[in-house]
């Protein structure tokens, strides 16, 4: 499994970033009415709302899953910069959640690509814009 950080690097590692970088997973759902019935009463009697922390935290460990699938498929080795917006969506007489994940994928660099680009910048040779082809954070 390749891992997915919060963070934009990975420490002591250069990465590239693959294809356009960008990975986006998206849901929307339904809590239902039953959860709904237990969250009231939560919300009357105070505590954790453990019906619906349970719903949200299995979609997102599912669309965790899709994003490391697709980012696998596409070639990278990492994915840095998540970030996990939940945000509820109004409807009527529907609880509705939206679950937003976004990501950049990168694959670590190739180690001869970076050693050339350190000669080029401790001053032995200028830079050229042929050694840039790639994109490295």
């Amino acid at each position: 499994m390749i891992p997915l950080l919060t963070i934009d690097h990975i420490p002591g590692r250069q990465i590239e970033i693959v294809g356009s970088g960008l990975i986006v997973e998206h849901q929307t759902f339904g809590l239902n009415v039953v959860r709904d019935l237990l969250a009231g009463f939560t919300d009357f009697f105070g505590g954790q709302a453990g019906s619906y922390d349970s719903l949200t935290l299995s979609k997102m460990q599912t669309m965790i899953d899709t994003v490391t699938r697709r980012a696998t498929q596409e070639g990278a080795e990492a994915v840095v910069g998540i970030q996990v917006l939940v945000r509820p969506f109004p409807a009527k007489r529907m609880s509705m959640v939206q679950v937003t994940l976004t990501g950049t994928m990168v694959r670590f660099a190739d180690e001869r690509h970076h050693s050339q680009i350190r000669q080029e910048y401790d001053g032995r040779r200028a830079p050229t814009a042929a050694s840039h082809d790639a994109a490295v954070l």
